[in-house]
C-alpha cells in the first residue's frame, strides 16, 4: 500500500534497497571476487554478505532512534561540530558512490547500445534523468520501486533457472583454491560495494513501523546476497573461470548466452540489459536525493529540492573528470576500501557505542 504522508513503509524500505542494489551488485562483484579469489570467490561472497548482515545490526540499532533528522540526531549526540564533520563526510562518501554509478552505467550504455554516441552526451543525458527522479522525493522512489520489484527480480530468477542447462561441471569443479588471505580480501571487497547500507540512517525518520526496519533490512541483504551469489555460480559455470575473467561484465554476457525456450524472445538479453539499466537509474537517483539531503543538512536553509541542480552539477563535473569508466572503477575501489568505508564503519561503531552505553536518554532528534 502506498503512503501520502511523505513516508515509507518499512516493505517499500526493502524493495528500494534491493532495486538500488541488484544492478550494480551483479555487474561487479563477480568480477571483484573472481579476480581476488579465483572460483572461491563464492566463499568470499557469502563472508561479505555476513559481514554486511552485522554491520546491518549495528546500523539499525542506530537507525530506530532517529526520529526527526539524521542532523538532529547527530546534533544531540556528538554536537554541532561532530555532527558538521560526519555530515562532510557523508556527502562526499555518497557522492564519489554516485559519480561511481553514473560512469558505470554510461559505459554500459555506450557498449551494449548507444556505442556511436559521444560519453559525454550520454553522461548529460543520465544526469539529467535521474535528476528528475531525484526530485520526486523519497516516498516517489519508494512507490517506483514497488511497482518495477517483480519486473526486474522475476526475470532474473528465471534467468537464473535458465541457465542451470548450461552450467558445465568441469568448469565448477576445476576452479583454483585461494588462499585464506585471498578469500578474505574478496569478502572485504564484497562488503567495500555493501558498505554505502551506512546511508539507511538518512532514510530512518521517513519509514513507517520502524519496529520492522531491520527485519526487512536484513531480507533486503539476503535477497541481494543470493542474487549476486548466484550470478556469480552461473557466470563461473557457463564460461570457466579464465573466460570469465576475460569478461568485463560476465552478467551481461550470461543474458546473452542463455537460451529461451522454443526460440521466445530471442533477443530477451536486450530485455535484461535495459532492466539492469533501469535498476541502476533508480540508485542514481536515490545517490542524487542523498547528496542533496545531506547538503541541505550542511547548509540548513530552504527544501531539498533546491540543492538537486547544484549536485548535479557537482556531479557531472566530477564524472567527466575521469579520462574512463576504468579509471573511475579503480579510484572508486580504492578510496572506498582505504578510506571511507573504514570511516563511516568507524563512526556507525562510535555511534552505536554511545547508544549502547545510554550517554543520552533523549530520543534522536527529539530536540
Amino acid at each position: 500500500m502506498f503512503s501520502d504522508n511523505l513516508k515509507i513503509s518499512s516493505r517499500q524500505l526493502k524493495r528500494m534497497m534491493v532495486i538500488n542494489w541488484i544492478g550494480r551488485m551483479n555487474l561487479i562483484i563477480p568480477g571483484i571476487a573472481l579476480t581476488v579469489a579465483g572460483g572461491s570467490g563464492a566463499v568470499s561472497i557469502i563472508i561479505g554478505i555476513a559481514a554486511t548482515l552485522i554491520y546491518a545490526l549495528l546500523i539499525c540499532h542506530i537507525a530506530k532512534n532517529i526520529k526527526v533528522s539524521f542532523h538532529a540526531y547527530l546534533v544531540s549526540r556528538i554536537g554541532k561540530l561532530g555532527s558538521l564533520i560526519i555530515k562532510l563526510v557523508y556527502v562526499l562518501f555518497i557522492m564519489i558512490s554516485t559519480v561511481f554509478t553514473i560512469r558505470l552505467l554510461t559505459e554500459i550504455v555506450k557498449q551494449t547500445i548507444l556505442p556511436e554516441m559521444n560519453t559525454t552526451i550520454i553522461l548529460i543525458i543520465v544526469i539529467a534523468t535521474c535528476g528528475y527522479g531525484a526530485s520526486g522525493k523519497l516516498e516517489g522512489r519508494a512507490r517506483a520501486s514497488e511497482a518495477i520489484f517483480g519486473i526486474i527480480m522475476i526475470p532474473l530468477i528465471i534467468m537464473l533457472c535458465l541457465s542451470v542447462s548450461g552450467l558445465k561441471t568441469e568448469y565448477l569443479m576445476d576452479t583454483s583454491i585461494a588462499s585464506g588471505g585471498s578469500i578474505l580480501k574478496g569478502a572485504i571487497g564484497v562488503f567495500v560495494v555493501f558498505g554505502e547500507i551506512s546511508i539507511l540512517m538518512l532514510t530512518a525518520p521517513y519509514v513507517e513501523n520502524e519496529e520492522r526496519i531491520k527485519s526487512k533490512v536484513m531480507q533486503a541483504i539476503v535477497i541481494t546476497g543470493i542474487g549476486t551469489l548466484g550470478v556469480f555460480i552461473a557466470t563461473l559455470g557457463m564460461f570457466g573461470e579464465n573466460s570469465m575473467k576475460a569478461l568485463k561484465w560476465p552478467i551481461i554476457s550470461l543474458m546473452s548466452s542463455v537460451n529461451v525456450p522454443g526460440g521466445f524472445l530471442e533477443r530477451w538479453d536486450i530485455i535484461f540489459i535495459m532492466l539492469v539499466i533501469i535498476s541502476i537509474f533508480v540508485g542514481i537517483s536515490g545517490g542524487i536525493f542523498y547528496v542533496s539531503m545531506m547538503m541541505q543538512e550542511i547548509i540548513r536553509k530552504k527544501q531539498i529540492n533546491i540543492y538537486i541542480i547544484p549536485a548535479m552539477i557537482v556531479i557531472f563535473f566530477a564524472a567527466v573528470s575521469f579520462t574512463d569508466y576504468a579509471a573511475a572503477y579503480n579510484f572508486y575501489i580504492s578510496i572506498m576500501t582505504y578510506f571511507f568505508v573504514p570511516i563511516t564503519v568507524l563512526i556507525t561503531i562510535i555511534l552505536w557505542i554511545l547508544e549502547c552505553a545510554g550517554k543520552n536518554s533523549v530520543k534522536g532528534g527529539s530536540s
